[in-house]
């Protein structure tokens, strides 16, 4: 991206920051001008006057509530000139890309949960290297009773279209094992038993079985699919570093009929944008990084899935 283009995008930024602090002051503003004249006008007696006064009272609401449209469309903008940068053909946050996005997410099998809340944002929809890939940011938080949540889940989650019907099998992070060691693995097989049909072991692979739990319907072609060059390339994506990220990353994969979808959990969003923060060169380059970086990761694993040969159970 020129430094032109650059320049013209944070000054669109700093235009719609300073519009937002208006939009802040404006409506408050307005709201107790509204407030002042409904009781005025009650105090002297024109009550059904004020009554239907009050209904203006939603024109500073919407004005405040549609403050927060500023952000998508210079993060639009910014999609689409790294698309240029990148010649690639993106759609970004297109309604019907984002019904089949969360469809996807909300069967993916990840979350063990009877209703997750899910949030989705900058779901984009692209041909990286001649594959169909969608991807988004997902914030998944569980119900914990009394208006309480708790955040299972917030990172990128990508699906590819593979060619061939496939058993399901999906790795889970072993948080479990992790703390509670075999008694972990115990409570692994009594709580997600009524989800998939059978845990299968890598117990020659301590460091694997340490990071993953693995459902699958067909155990013969599982393990056909997860070999030793498989399970280190899944391990060392734990390692992988995202912009601005230190931690661990934690990974939930699944391979389901014809799609691969790959899910982690760095407790950010990548490809995000804070209004706060100046466009610079640097921060696209490292938006454009994580996009490629985590697309990557998808496409080598669809090379491992397609290149393994088939069990009996597989549908062709």
């Amino acid at each position: 991206m020129g430094q032109i283009e650059i320049k013209q995008l944070e000054q669109k930024r700093q235009q719609l920051i300073r519009e937002r602090k208006n939009r802040k002051k404006l409506p408050i503003l307005l709201t107790l001008i509204l407030i002042i004249i409904i009781i005025v006008l009650f105090i002297v007696g024109y009550r059904l006057i004020a009554f239907y006064s009050s209904s203006l009272l939603i024109i500073p609401i919407k004005w405040w509530l549609n403050s927060g449209k500023n952000k998508k469309s210079i993060k639009s903008e910014i999609m689409n000139e790294l698309s240029k940068e990148m010649n690639l053909n993106l759609k970004y946050d297109v309604d019907d890309i984002k019904d089949e996005f969360l469809d996807k997410i909300m069967n993916s099998d990840f979350w063990g949960l009877r209703n997750p809340r899910i949030h989705t944002e900058d779901i984009i929809a692209v041909n990286f290297d001649d594959i169909p890939l969608v991807m988004g940011n997902v914030e998944v938080t569980k119900d914990m009773g009394q208006n309480s949540y708790t955040k299972i889940f917030i990172g990128p989650i990508g699906y590819i279209q593979i060619n061939k019907k496939l058993p399901q099998v999906t790795l889970l992070p072993d948080k479990l094992e992790k703390y509670f060691g075999g008694v972990g693995k115990l409570m692994n097989k009594l709580s997600m038993r009524q989800i998939y049909q059978e845990n299968i072991y890598f117990n020659e692979d301590p460091d694997f079985e340490k990071n993953f739990v693995v459902w699958t319907e067909d155990e013969e072609y599982a393990r056909k699919l997860l070999t030793p060059q498989f399970r280190n390339f899944l391990s060392n994506i734990i390692s992988r570093n995202f912009s601005y990220i230190t931690n661990r990353n934690i990974i939930y994969l699944t391979i389901n009929e014809d799609y691969i979808i790959l899910g982690l959990d760095l407790r950010m969003f990548i490809l995000n944008f804070d209004m706060e923060d100046p466009i610079t060169q640097s921060r696209l380059d490292s938006m454009k990084n994580d996009f490629i970086l985590f697309s990557g990761l998808l496409k080598e694993i669809k090379n491992y899935v397609i290149n393994q040969k088939s069990s009996n159970k597989i549908i062709r």
